[in-house]
């Protein structure tokens, strides 16, 4: 015989309606970087609840629950669980949700609901225009690449401005350049009298619009300023000239390093004499042992460089004798 208790159990057992799936938001559309709230709502009597409407769990995309302490950052969820929100929304969001009715007389089958992620453009890694620092008769490369969000329709062409003009037929085709698919803009052999500007790029996708801004400064290039020999025949007893001085734009400060035999000297080469102050650097053979004398035979680097520019002189010593 079973106790009253026991009985009475059984009973409110029974008499608990099975969870039944009533709505989701399934299909809900949320822009990149916004959060999204998923809904879920079941039908169903647990008379042993303090609710008594039955518990959603909710579920990703591969059946990992997601709970209130799962992943805070980035998951939150409303305290009677029919609501699910994305904080943060990232690409990856994009994806399948799952939802679950769950009381004391069973639980649902699992509800899709599915998240779509939209954006306009967004630039690839290396596609949004930057700013570029140049020396005059050198080439200065624009970049303006971007891609709509995956499974979205790929955005238009970039549209570019010089100056906040509009391109078009009115610029030099032999200083202004495009790819065929407008990706890059080239503004060829530069001079710093006429081609400091600023370039802005526009790309769009049926869900709006991103701009790119960079701007092109033309500074005066590294010039050597004396006239060293690059080839020079010696015997011992003769001065090897290997002095190197240069100008370049007073915005830059030039930085001097030597290469020799492989080797890089910050300050000098072996037996060389230098004046970091006039720059001044020469061999005098005369004071060389003769086997020190024979090591200096080869092709000297005088590297001249800035952040944004580098000149590289080399010269020949050969020895004759």
């Amino acid at each position: 015989m079973l106790g009253n208790e026991t009985k009475k159990l059984r009973n409110q057992n029974d008499s608990a309606i099975y969870p039944q799936f009533q709505y989701s938001n399934n299909g809900m559309t949320a822009k990149l970087f916004s959060d999204a709230t998923l809904e879920c709502f079941f039908s169903g009597y647990d008379p042993l609840s303090d609710r008594k409407v039955p518990q959603i769990k909710w579920f990703d995309d591969v059946s990992n629950e997601i709970t209130a302490y799962s992943n805070p950052p980035n998951y939150s969820i409303s305290p009677d669980g029919r609501k699910l929100t994305i904080k943060n929304i990232q690409e990856r969001d994009e994806k399948n949700f799952y939802c679950q009715g769950t009381n004391n007389a069973g639980q649902s089958a699992k509800q899709k609901v599915f998240l779509n992620v939209i954006s306009a453009p967004i630039f690839l890694t290396e596609g949004r225009p930057k700013d570029i620092t140049r020396p005059e008769d050198k080439d200065a490369v624009f970049n303006c690449h971007a891609r709509s969000l995956q499974g979205e329709t790929p955005p238009g062409e970039p549209e570019w401005f010089i100056n906040g003009l509009k391109a078009g037929s009115h610029l030099d085709p032999k200083k202004y350049q495009f790819s065929d698919d407008k990706t890059k803009l080239t503004v060829m052999k530069l001079s710093k009298a006429t081609d400091i500007q600023c370039v802005q790029c526009k790309v769009s996708n049926q869900y709006g619009t991103i701009w790119g801004n960079a701007c092109l400064n033309v500074i005066l290039p590294i010039t050597v300023t004396n006239d060293p020999k690059l080839h020079q025949e010696i015997k011992k007893g003769d001065i090897v000239n290997l002095t190197v001085t240069a100008t370049t734009d007073p915005s830059e400060t030039l930085a001097y390093k030597w290469e020799f035999n492989n080797e890089t000297y910050p300050v000098k080469p072996p037996h060389v004499t230098y004046n970091p102050k006039t720059y001044d650097a020469y061999i005098n053979t005369s004071l060389l042992t003769q086997e020190e004398y024979e090591t200096i035979g080869g092709v000297y680097y005088r590297i001249l460089s800035h952040a944004n520019d580098q000149k590289v002189v080399a010269m020949e010593v050969i020895l004759k004798d």
